[in-house]
């Protein structure tokens, strides 16, 4: 299982950092997590010019993370279920 976040950075620059959860999503497949959250963002920059593209890294373990692009970001976590 994994859980898309969608991190808002608005307040985030000119010496200080306050980031804030937009909302979670949770996915089955790593794959899809990462295709929500790039759908999101053409949405997001409907309209805009060359729009940035997602570029993911892969943290420790199946965490992965897109860069900063401008006012969002995006982490997606592996996480286990209980019983």
């Amino acid at each position: 299982m994994f859980e898309l976040e969608s991190i808002n950075l608005n307040k985030v620059g000119e010496g200080f950092v306050e980031t804030s959860t937009n909302w979670k999503k949770y996915f089955k497949y790593l794959y899809s997590a990462k295709a929500f959250a790039e759908k999101e963002w053409i949405r997001l920059t409907a309209g805009r010019k060359n729009p940035e593209k997602i570029v993911w890294t892969k943290e420790s373990g199946r965490n992965h993370h897109s860069q900063d692009l401008g006012f969002v970001q995006y982490n997606i976590r592996g996480i286990k279920l209980e019983d």
